[in-house]
């Protein structure tokens, strides 16, 4: 009777061991897909800014141009 209980309680902790594990092994893999997705999607917002600059950088380099300034150089005092 005792080792029957026993083997009773063994088998039902055994159980809830292994859900536990499945659960974090789930929870793992979860954050780690999470992880990755959010790296992509900083990745493209980063793309998307340097872009953005980009095309800032370049209408003000031809609204300087076509007014007659000329580019400045990082670094340069204007003569003046």
């Amino acid at each position: 009777m005792i080792q029957s209980l026993r083997s009773s309680i063994l088998s039902k902790a055994q159980l809830r061991l292994a859900k536990l594990d499945q659960l974090r092994e789930a929870a793992r893999i979860g954050a780690e897909v999470r992880v990755k997705k959010e790296c992509v999607e900083l990745g493209k917002k980063v793309e998307l800014r340097v872009r953005q600059a980009e095309t800032k950088r370049m209408r003000i380099l031809k609204w300087n141009c076509a007014n007659g300034n000329r580019p400045a150089r990082l670094g340069h005092q204007p003569d003046g």
